[in-house]
């Protein structure tokens, strides 16, 4: 039976956002996602939220969190990102968890909104100082 995990490359890289949605789920592993980049461009009601992208010539990968979920928390996760799909990126990820299904949830874009920065401030503590610039 295989495993499902679910990628993580905004606030699901901060301990205390996967605490807050899933309480005591601990991250799983840290992984690459290739072909990728992050992107603020997922329409909210006032703002934008980060979003993934595909690739362009200066990013090429996302470095993220991989976190393991049940059928239940994953429809919690699917709560907490309304208006994103899931979307199956396995094969995208390097070295995924043996028997495993990685998805991340990924917005059609939208760019006509500001980012909040209190948003920001949520996303920085899981975010190496070394990767602001990239993002």
């Amino acid at each position: 039976m295989s495993k499902t995990f679910v990628f993580g490359y905004g606030s699901l890289l901060s301990r205390a956002e996967v605490q807050r949605t899933l309480p005591g789920k601990e991250i799983s592993a840290y992984a690459i996602l290739e072909g990728w980049r992050r992107k603020f461009d997922k329409g909210g009601l006032d703002h934008r939220y980060l979003n993934l992208v595909p690739a362009n010539s200066v990013v090429r990968q996302v470095r993220g969190t991989l976190i393991e979920v049940t059928p239940a928390e994953l429809a919690a996760l699917a709560k907490r990102e309304p208006g994103y799909n899931m979307v199956d990126v396995t094969k995208q990820i390097a070295n995924p968890p043996e028997d495993s299904v990685v998805l991340a949830f990924i917005a059609p874009p939208f760019e006509k909104l500001p980012v909040r920065k209190s948003y920001l401030d949520r996303i920085r503590p899981g975010v190496p100082p070394e990767e602001w610039e990239a993002w």
